[in-house]
């Protein structure tokens, strides 16, 4: 068995940074993030769920338009283990069925497997859910460095200072887009600012040995 392999920071000593974007239920900051990204003229990662796919596809095709990386999010957006849900843990059987539904969902709208790359909902995993996702194909599971704790209600201030004041070189940052995330207030400045400290962008597909 292949297990899938943690993915928590980009293999470089550079100062180089990959912006990493989780796209869940709503679309509320998505088109304005885009906006963002173009007009600084950067390509990030997007992790979108198969739920989310099939409700706006058109706005899976505007991140795959720009240029941008997408992988999976799962399809509905489950824990994995529990964890973070309070609910029971996905059987094997069930993580299968999941990982595969969003990559059907997905690669329809982007012309491509999202393999080997996925982000696991909440982060939540454990050596049995890296041994499922390998197995299907997820062979690279991608977490973070730099968590904006934009989801948690911090304003875009916060989530700027945050996110400039943690960063480093390699470091996956990550970003939401959804309504309950004032990630989207903050990403210009977050761009604007990690460019002053010196830093480059780009996406884990481009950085991370497949």
């Amino acid at each position: 068995m292949v297990r899938s392999v943690l993915v928590e920071r980009l293999p470089t000593d550079e100062r180089v940074v990959a912006l990493t974007i989780d796209v869940e239920t709503d679309d509320v900051f998505l088109d304005s993030i885009l906006d963002t990204l173009a007009d600084r003229g950067v390509q990030a990662t997007f992790g979108v769920t198969g739920a989310f796919a099939r409700i706006y596809p058109t706005e899976v095709e505007r991140i795959v338009a720009g240029g941008h990386h997408v992988m999976s999010h799962s399809d509905g957006h489950p824990s994995f283990t529990g964890r973070s849900s309070a609910r029971q843990v996905l059987a094997e059987a069930a993580r299968a069925r999941d990982l595969c539904g969003s990559d059907t969902t997905l690669s329809a709208l982007i012309g491509r497997s999202t393999m080997p790359f996925w982000r696991p909902p909440y982060g939540d995993h454990d050596v049995g859910v890296l041994d499922d996702a390998g197995a299907v194909g997820f062979g690279r599971t991608v977490l973070w460095t730099v968590d904006s704790l934009g989801w948690s209600g911090l304003d875009a201030d916060a989530i700027v200072e945050r996110v400039l004041t943690r960063a480093e070189p390699g470091a996956i940052v990550l970003l939401h887009a959804g309504s309950q995330s004032q990630d989207g207030a903050a990403l210009g400045r977050i761009i604007d600012g990690l460019r002053a400290q010196g830093y480059v962008f780009t996406t884990v597909a481009a950085a991370v040995p497949d």
